[in-house]
C-alpha cells in the first residue's frame, strides 16, 4: 500500500463553506483558533459535513524572530441559516490545478509528506502560490490521514 500519494492537477472542490481568516498569526496559536472555532459551530448547532480545512498563506518572520501565518480555517456545512458575521460564507470554494498529497501512515513520518510534495514540485519545475491547504480526517498515534492540496503557480 501507498504511504504517500501524489495526485496532479486537481481541484479542491468544496461547497457551502463557512470561513475565519486569522491574519499574521503565531503559529504556535493555531490549534486553539482551531479549537475556538470548533467550539463556535457547535454553540450555535451547525452541522458540519467535512473535517476542518486549514489554508496557510504568507509566512514571515518578524522583528523579534516570530514566525507569522496567514491562515484562513474552512469547513463545509449544511444550511447557512443564521450565520453569524465572525464567519465568512463561500456557496462553492474552488482551488484549481493543485498537486494533492496524502499521506496514511503514522503520524511519525508525516514530515516526509511535505517533503515528498516539495521534491514532486522541484522535479516537475512548479512554482507555488505560497499557499497550502490541509485536511485531517483521521489522526491517532497510532494513523493519520491528511491530505495536502498545493495549487501550481508557475509550470
Amino acid at each position: 500500500m501507498e504511504k504517500i500519494k501524489i495526485n496532479d492537477n486537481i481541484e479542491l472542490k468544496l461547497n457551502n463553506v463557512i470561513a475565519h481568516k486569522l491574519n499574521d498569526m503565531i503559529v504556535d496559536q493555531l490549534d486553539w483558533e482551531i479549537h475556538n472555532f470548533e467550539n463556535k459551530i457547535a454553540l450555535l448547532g451547525i452541522t458540519c459535513i467535512s473535517p476542518i480545512i486549514v489554508k496557510s498563506s504568507g509566512t514571515k518572520i518578524n522583528e523579534v524572530g516570530e514566525i507569522r501565518v496567514d491562515y484562513e480555517i474552512l469547513v463545509e456545512i449544511e444550511g447557512t441559516s443564521n450565520l453569524p458575521d465572525y464567519f465568512s460564507y463561500y456557496g462553492e470554494y474552488h482551488v484549481p490545478n493543485c498537486v494533492q498529497v496524502i499521506f496514511d501512515d503514522s503520524p511519525e513520518y508525516l514530515g516526509m509528506a511535505s517533503q515528498k510534495m516539495n521534491v514532486y514540485f522541484y522535479e516537475m519545475n512548479y512554482e507555488d502560490n505560497g499557499e497550502l491547504f490541509t485536511i485531517i480526517s483521521n489522526y491517532s498515534e497510532e494513523n493519520c490521514r491528511v491530505e495536502y492540496f498545493k495549487p501550481i503557480a508557475k509550470v
